[in-house]
């Protein structure tokens, strides 16, 4: 292995003819490398991907504080019932809700996140094994509780921050579910 990686960068750098000479399988050893998922990465993806049982969201983005139309207000009442099914889930610590955020990169590969409450306990999953510009893997962690709140401008330091939510009308806001204690992260948001 070490042979042909040392083939192909001398390929590569040295200024041989174009004509495919040689690189054929420097391109396919790269490309075997970066999408090649472990075992239990690929099982989960799959299972994911075949599961019925999924609440698809609609993917508006989180720091849209006004829906600008139609779409994006049922878009938005779509994504709230479903959040707020999860969130239900977690609390009572009964049921099983799961839920998928399909969206797309700027370069128009599809990056999943998924959040899977279970009995109350709350698994977060990144599905980015089909985005050709990042680590091409599957994330699973867990997370201990969700906080369902909201973004809100803070116009005197001119930012969007997010809140918790408390008894304003909850058709008229986007809601946003944070997982606290997360492993590794601070929080995310679903």
């Amino acid at each position: 292995m070490k042979i042909l990686i040392t083939i192909c960068y001398l390929l590569l750098v040295v200024s041989i003819p174009t004509s495919g000479f040689g690189l054929a399988p420097c391109l396919k050893t790269q490309e075997r490398a970066v999408v090649q998922l472990s075992e239990e990465e690929r099982r989960l993806r799959d299972e994911l991907e075949e599961d019925t049982s999924i609440l698809k969201m609609d993917c508006v983005p989180f720091s849209a504080l006004e829906a600008r139309n139609a779409k994006e207000l049922a878009a938005r009442s779509l994504n709230n019932r479903i959040r707020l099914a999860l969130y239900d889930a977690a609390r009572s610590g009964m049921g099983v809700v799961k839920a998928q955020r399909r969206c797309g990169t700027d370069e128009g590969d599809p990056v999943v996140s998924y959040m899977i409450v279970e009995q109350g306990k709350i698994k977060f999953v990144d599905d980015y094994s089909r985005d050709s510009f990042s680590s091409r893997r599957v994330y699973a962690k867990t997370c201990d509780k969700l906080v369902l709140g909201l973004f809100v401008e803070n116009k005197d330091k001119r930012e969007i921050v997010f809140r918790r939510l408390t008894d304003e009308s909850k058709d008229k806001v986007a809601m946003i579910l944070k997982c606290e204690g997360m492993q590794g992260e601070g929080g995310r948001l679903f």
